[in-house]
């Protein structure tokens, strides 16, 4: 008898941060952070890739990575698009199972909006995103959006930007004083890495991390600097977050 999977990061039965790593862009990377013991993967698909028909290569992509990781790891999309027949497509087209919907909607919109996703996919999650930004809202708005997202998300992201990728960080002593306002399971996103993970975590104390340009490295390529996933460094924030975690809890 095949025994059920427990998906890694939707179980909150071990206190040690939860992994997410996005931006998988390949198979092989895909499987290392498997098996590392990445909890959840995110796949980026936005909204001017859907409408010039560049989402189509991408989506082969995700869909042949999706079809051959195990159940337990989570699988996001990450997305800025809010039109629902579209995000039916790509919903329909991989084993996702979680949204991830990168852009800021009044609440009342954005309530009915993961109505129309979640029918799309029995128990799909909703990951909602918040810009930890004075620039673009007051502290008294961050609040009134974290409790109205709070109520229909079954997480939030606390990110730097509403775009996403940022590379910056934001203040994450709010982010903490954000995240204790919310009963909800809380993501800290935003210029993360191996320099600052551990000090971020010990003051945020998320539910999960999510990491981007921090486990990324710059090759270059004649005139041209390019971006590429590094397991290594996959590897290396696993080893300091699990060693951080053990020597309090050990």
């Amino acid at each position: 008898m095949t025994s059920i999977m427990i998906n890694r990061f939707w179980t909150n039965t071990v206190k040690i941060p939860k992994l997410k790593i996005c931006g998988v862009n390949s198979v092989d990377f895909a499987i290392d952070c498997y098996d590392l013991g990445v909890d959840a993967l995110g796949f980026h698909i936005w909204e001017h890739e859907f409408l010039s028909g560049e989402w189509q290569q991408k989506i082969s992509l995700f869909s042949e990575i999706t079809s051959i990781l195990p159940s337990d790891i989570s699988l996001t999309l990450v997305t800025n698009i809010k039109d629902t027949r579209s995000l039916k497509i790509l919903i329909k087209s991989c084993r996702f199972d979680s949204v991830q919907l990168h852009r800021r909607i009044a609440p009342v919109y954005f309530k009915h909006l993961i109505e129309d996703i979640k029918i799309i996919k029995e128990g799909l999650k909703i990951i909602g995103v918040i810009a930890v930004n004075l620039n673009e809202a007051t502290i008294k708005e961050l609040y009134e959006l974290m409790d109205e997202y709070g109520k229909i998300c079954d997480a939030i992201l606390l990110d730097s930007s509403w775009k996403g990728g940022s590379g910056k960080t934001h203040d994450w002593a709010l982010s903490a004083k954000l995240k204790e306002s919310i009963n909800s399971p809380c993501i800290l996103a935003g210029g993360l890495n191996i320099r600052n993970i551990i000090k971020a975590i010990q003051l945020v104390k998320p539910f999960a991390v999510d990491i981007q340009s921090g486990i990324e490295k710059k090759l270059q390529k004649g005139t041209f600097q390019l971006k590429a996933k590094s397991i290594l460094k996959v590897e290396e924030i696993i080893s300091a977050i699990r060693t951080n975690f053990w020597q309090k809890h050990g």
